[in-house]
């Protein structure tokens, strides 16, 4: 005897076979209980199942008699996006049998009053008039909101009133009253079980083993009644018999056959339209993964021009089939001239010192933990980050989106930065700082490449920016002639020594005006 505890169940893909969803199942016990291997036997029905009968449509769980979806969760979704329009058929069944109701219920009397001898019809009248309030009675309950709970009860309802009244119109058949002299002849009550099975297995909502055992019962009663009330003891035969069987036979069939093509388009338009969907969704969030890896690369406003221009252009899109190499990904070539754009560069002062003990991994570390910092701060500060170069950051302001105080953003960003750094190593214990440039001028902005493309800036200006950063001071701006004009007397300054352009802006020593 197998303690729980001493027991390991373990369900795994199985290996042997082809068939999907097959599952092996591996119970483990203590050392006087062999291990042993088997499939379950739901996977091995469906097996037996595909093997004896093809799948009805794709994703088919392989049963004739209550086809699904093999999956719970599409089978889940087909039925609640199916119920609106198997109400709707429902309605259209109850509309059909409510006229037809009616029109019996005008015929009647009519054809009646023109008889000599009349058999008693006015419980016919009174059973149509049930029938019709019923039929009304269910048109009604299908608008109500509880009618998706008792979608079966409500057709189980509505079949057995049919099948009960098609059977109880042969209570006129008696052996007092002629055959011309009776309310409804076996033509017309034949005419209707045909009716009542074609509705049932078409456009009533109730599940195929329902609908053939209700359907065939209520053949096999119709036509013992018919034999048995309808006709003469003399007047039955062999051939008769069979000839009505196969009959019954004939209309079971069709209606089978309707109710498994209609299955086999509506599962399989849902399944296609659920692959659409799917494909819809996977291409709308590859969009969304291509458009913000763009963005990333890029300010939104190129971004968006790149994209906006390569789904209006049709020869910038990519064509089937092996790219040259010649061939450029984005076009038109983006490249434009701005002025007033100041420029920021930031190196880290000692970065020699503390990448000497300290492995690769570490270091790039380090350095991520920094610039994610400093990527905050650039977007805080309304600045454009370009690039890294090592342990350099560069960004500029006012480029590509014009801004008045593109001066005061990049000072701004460089005293930022330095306390920044101040926290970064308070938390890590390294001893760095650092050394801030800024310059405004005139810049080219734009993309460049073909591959690995990005967003740069070129200039004279840019190249000046990077000298103000080396011979700049750690833990202080550095700051051009050019940037000072664009400050408006914001700042503190202090005269620099590298330069006589150049000026020193401390962190301690400057003020807001």
């Amino acid at each position: 005897m197998v303690s729980v505890s001493e027991t390991e169940v373990r369900f795994t893909p199985s290996s042997r076979g082809t068939e999907e969803g097959a599952v092996e199942v591996t119970v483990k016990g203590s050392s006087n209980m062999p291990s042993t291997r088997r499939q379950s036997s739901e996977s091995s029905r469906r097996s037996l199942s595909g093997r004896c009968c093809p799948k009805l449509f794709e994703r088919a769980s392989g049963s004739w008699w209550d086809p699904k979806f093999n999956l719970p969760i599409i089978e889940e979704q087909f039925q609640v996006h199916s119920f609106p329009q198997l109400k709707k058929r429902f309605r259209y069944a109850l509309g059909y049998a409510l006229l037809a109701c009616i029109t019996w219920m005008i015929y009647i009397p009519i054809n009646m009053n023109s008889m000599e001898q009349k058999c008693d019809w006015i419980i016919f009248e009174i059973a149509l008039g049930c029938m019709v309030g019923v039929c009304i009675a269910l048109i009604a309950f299908t608008t109500c909101r509880y009618y998706r709970d008792y979608v079966m009860h409500t057709s189980l309802v509505f079949i057995v009133v049919v099948c009960g009244l098609t059977l109880a119109s042969f209570a006129s058949f008696t052996d007092d009253c002629e055959c011309d002299n009776r309310v409804i002849s076996t033509v017309a009550t034949f005419a209707i079980c045909v009716e009542t099975i074609l509705i049932t297995y078409t456009v009533i909502p109730l599940p195929f083993l329902y609908s053939v055992v209700t359907m065939m019962l209520f053949s096999f009663v119709y036509e013992v009644l018919f034999f048995t009330t309808a006709l003469q003891p003399d007047e039955v035969n062999a051939t008769h018999v069979f000839t009505k069987l196969f009959l019954h036979l004939c209309i079971h069939m069709m209606g089978m056959h309707i109710f498994f093509m209609s299955q086999v388009r509506n599962r399989s338009t849902f399944l296609k339209v659920v692959e659409t969907v799917v494909a819809q969704n996977l291409h709308k969030r590859e969009k969304q993964i291509k458009e913000a890896t763009i963005q990333s690369l890029m300010p939104d406003t190129i971004a968006k021009e790149l994209l906006k221009g390569r789904e209006s252009n049709p020869e910038v899109r990519p064509h089937i089939g092996r790219r040259q190499s010649s061939e450029p990904i984005f076009r038109p070539f983006y490249m434009n001239r701005m002025e007033n754009v100041s420029i920021l560069y930031a190196d880290i002062a000692g970065f020699t010192k503390m990448s000497a003990n300290k492995s690769a991994e570490v270091l790039v570390g380090l350095l991520n933990n920094l610039f994610g910092r400093f990527d905050l701060l650039c977007r805080r500060h309304n600045c454009e980050k370009i690039c890294t170069l090592g342990d350099c950051y560069y960004c500029v302001s006012g480029c590509p989106v014009k801004r008045d105080d593109h001066a005061q953003c990049c000072v701004e960003m460089g005293l930022s930065m330095i306390e920044a750094i101040k926290d970064f190593c308070h938390e890590t214990g390294e001893k760095v700082n650092m050394r801030v440039g800024i310059h405004t001028g005139t810049v080219l902005c734009g993309i460049v490449g073909n591959r690995r493309f990005k967003f740069d800036v070129w200039s004279n200006d840019v190249t000046i920016a990077n000298k103000m950063e080396a011979s700049g001071q750690p833990g202080k701006v550095h700051v051009s002639a050019e940037s000072i004009k664009f400050l408006k007397e914001r700042y503190v300054l202090d005269e620099g020594n590298a330069d006589k352009h150049a000026l020193l802006i401390g962190k301690w020593k400057f003020v807001f005006i």
